[in-house]
This record gives structure tokens, sequence and C-alpha cells, in this order.
């Protein structure tokens, strides 16, 4: 059970992370003149979420499986 739950809490921090920086690679930076520097994001923004959608599935199956086993499991003090 104990192996369920860090491989959850794993999931929720890559999680975390892929969604922090999806967020700032998909900002649009406007420039006011053409002389500005032109800031292109160089990943495929697409793929990303993607990745965090799987990600994202697999973490509410553990999670689904977890609570089901703290309905069935009973903790010896």
């Amino acid at each position: 059970m104990l192996d369920i739950i860090v491989k959850r809490d794993m999931l929720g921090l890559k999680l975390s992370i892929l969604r922090s920086f999806i967020s700032e690679s998909a900002d649009k930076f406007e420039r006011y003149l053409k002389k500005e520097i032109k800031i292109l994001s160089t990943v495929n923004v697409a793929e990303k979420q993607k990745e965090i959608d799987n990600l994202s599935k697999e973490y509410r199956l553990i999670d689904t499986k977890l609570q089901g086993l703290n309905w069935t499991t009973d903790i010896i003090s």
C-alpha cells in the first residue's frame, strides 16, 4: 500500500511541475515595436498537454485504487 501512495505522490509532483511548465511556455509576449526581440516558444504545448492528460488519468486510477484499499484494509496499531 505504501508503494501505491509513493507512486501517486510522485505522479502528483510531476503533474504539478509539468502544468507550471506548460503554463509558462504557453504565454504570448506582445511586441510594441518591430525592433523588439521576438520570443517564440520552442515547446510543443499540445504534445506536453497530451502527456499531462495521460499522467492525470494514471493519477486518478491510482487514487481510486488507493481509496478502494482504504475501505477494505484494516490498520493495526
